[in-house]
C-alpha cells in the first residue's frame, strides 16, 4: 500500500522484501520487525506534523480492520496533540495579552497622573488637589464596599476631574476675592470642557461622563445639566463629595481653609445635595480617623 500524498497511511507487509523505505526498513530489521503500519498525524488543515508507527514481528501482520482501527487511533492522537498545542498557544497569547494590558494600564495611569499635575501646575492654590481628591474618593468607595472596578473608576476620574480648567484663564483660577457672575459662569464650564477632552480616550470606565457630572447634585441644584438622584453616576456622586471635602479643607485664593470638620458637616448635613450612602461613608471615615487628609 503506497500513499498518494503525505496524508495517507503507509503499510509495509514484508519489510525484507519491500525496499521502498530504506531508513525505517534497516531499523525495523535490526529489531526483528517484518511488518510496518505508519499513520500520519494531521492538523485540521490536513497537513502532516508527525507519524504514528506500529511494527510487528510477523509478515502481513495488519489486516484491513486493524488498519482502520489504527487510522482512527492516529486521528484521535493527532486531535489530542493539536488540542494541547492550541491550548499552549492560547495560554501564551493570553500571557502576552495580560503583560501588554498591564503595560498599557501602567502607561494610562502614568498619563492620567501627568495630566492631573499639568492642570495643578496652572494654579498653585490647587497643587495636589487631584491626588488628595483621589485618595478621599477611593477611601469613600472602599468604605461603601464597592467592587474594585468601581473603586478604580473613581480613582481615575478623580485624578483628571479638573482637566477642563485648562480652558479657564489662569487669572480667573488664581483671582483673590469673590468671582463675578461671568467669571463663575466660565469656571462652571470646566466640567463640560473636561468631558470634551476625555470623551474620545478609550478608558475601560466612563471617565468622561463622571468628570462631566461631578458638580451635579442629588437635589438637581448642580451643573452643567441639573441632573438629580439616580440620573447621576454613582462614581460622580462619590467624586462630588471627595471634591467638596478636599476643597473646603484647603486654602483658596478667595478664602482660607475651613477645615475638615466643617467640610464633613457640609456633606452630612442632610441638605439633599449629596448621596446619602456616600455621606454615611464620609461620616464613618471621619469618625474613625481614616479620611486620608
Amino acid at each position: 500500500m503506497r500513499p498518494r500524498h503525505p496524508g495517507l497511511p503507509v503499510l509495509v507487509r514484508d519489510v525484507e522484501a519491500d525496499t521502498s523505505f530504506p531508513c525505517i526498513r534497516e531499523a525495523a530489521l535490526e529489531r526483528g520487525y517484518l511488518s510496518i503500519a505508519a499513520l500520519p498525524l494531521c492538523d485540521p488543515a490536513g497537513a502532516s506534523f508527525g507519524v504514528f508507527v506500529f511494527m510487528a514481528a510477523e509478515r502481513d501482520a495488519f489486516d484491513v480492520e486493524e488498519l482502520k482501527l489504527l487510522v482512527e487511533l492516529a486521528a484521535d492522537l493527532a486531535f489530542g496533540v493539536e488540542s494541547l498545542r492550541s491550548e499552549a498557544r492560547r495560554s501564551a497569547a493570553e500571557r502576552d495579552l495580560a503583560v501588554a494590558n498591564e503595560r498599557l494600564e501602567a502607561l494610562l495611569m502614568s498619563l492620567t497622573e501627568t495630566i492631573g499635575r499639568v492642570v495643578e501646575a496652572r494654579d498653585l492654590y490647587t497643587h495636589g488637589h487631584e491626588q488628595r481628591t483621589a485618595t478621599i474618593a477611593v477611601s469613600l468607595a472602599e468604605e461603601m464596599g464597592l467592587p474594585q472596578r468601581v473603586v478604580e473608576s473613581v480613582r481615575i476620574a478623580s485624578l483628571v476631574h479638573d482637566i477642563g480648567k485648562m480652558a479657564v484663564p489662569a487669572e480667573i483660577l488664581a483671582k483673590p476675592g469673590r468671582l463675578s457672575d461671568l467669571e463663575f459662569a466660565i469656571i462652571k464650564e470646566h466640567s463640560v470642557a473636561g468631558y470634551g477632552i476625555l470623551k474620545d480616550i478609550p478608558f475601560d470606565w466612563p471617565i468622561a461622563e463622571i468628570v462631566l457630572q461631578h458638580h451635579e447634585r442629588m437635589d438637581g441644584s448642580g451643573y452643567p445639566v441639573g441632573l438629580a438622584g439616580d440620573e447621576i453616576l454613582l462614581e460622580a456622586r462619590i467624586l462630588a463629595v471627595a471634591d467638596v471635602l478636599e476643597a473646603m479643607s484647603s486654602d483658596r485664593p478667595y478664602r482660607s481653609a475651613r477645615g475638615i470638620e466643617q467640610a464633613v458637616a457640609e456633606v452630612t448635613s442632610g441638605s439633599g445635595k449629596y448621596d446619602a450612602n456616600v455621606a454615611q461613608a464620609c461620616e464613618s471615615l471621619f469618625a474613625s480617623g481614616r479620611m486620608g487628609i
